[in-house]
């Protein structure tokens, strides 16, 4: 079985998608579709983060029996942070620098092999952004007329860069 499945978060985005859509319209509350936008991030990020950690745990930490909980506590619980550099730097203190560097290369090598979009800079480059929206979301209210949040819809280019580029590290991470 796949550790990176995105059916039940189809399912869930969809749903605060169509939410989003008919307060937009509908809703007398003009928050009511900030907080559904609000929603769809955080429920996304917290998908994308959430499978990094499984990626390594169960891709990496399970199946070797090694020491899992120690080493999950130290590194992968205290990592809150889902964009490349802090995923790198995670990954080389649990698997190891040369290990890691392997995976890394290939995730490169596929990502800008031109057979597959997106290339290694839009995979990091998307991870940027939607960490930094949903950091600027989770640590804000939506409080007045300036609110400002990216509709469910512009972020979809986004998280589709970002799952093909977990679906490739799951698969290196799993020749390890």
């Amino acid at each position: 079985m796949s550790i990176v499945d995105r059916k039940n978060i189809d399912i869930q985005l969809r749903k605060i998608e169509a939410l989003y859509l008919a307060a937009l319209g509908t809703s007398p509350d003009p928050f009511l579709p900030l907080f559904y936008a609000k929603l769809y991030i955080i429920e996304m990020c917290g998908w994308i983060e959430h499978s990094l950690d499984e990626i390594l745990v169960a891709g990496y930490l399970d199946r070797y029996k090694i020491a899992s909980l120690e080493i999950k506590r130290e590194w992968v619980d205290k990592n809150y942070s889902f964009d490349y550099d802090s995923y790198k730097r995670m990954n080389m203190n649990v698997v190891g620098i040369k290990a890691f560097l392997v995976v890394q290369s290939a995730l490169e090598r596929k990502l800008d092999s031109g057979k597959t979009f997106p290339s290694f800079s839009e995979f990091k480059g998307a991870l940027a952004i939607l960490q930094k929206t949903r950091n600027k979301i989770a640590h804000t209210s939506v409080n007045g007329v300036t609110t400002s949040i990216n509709a469910p819809s512009l972020l979809k280019s986004d998280f589709e860069k970002v799952y093909i580029g977990l679906k490739i590290l799951e698969n290196e991470i799993s020749k390890l």
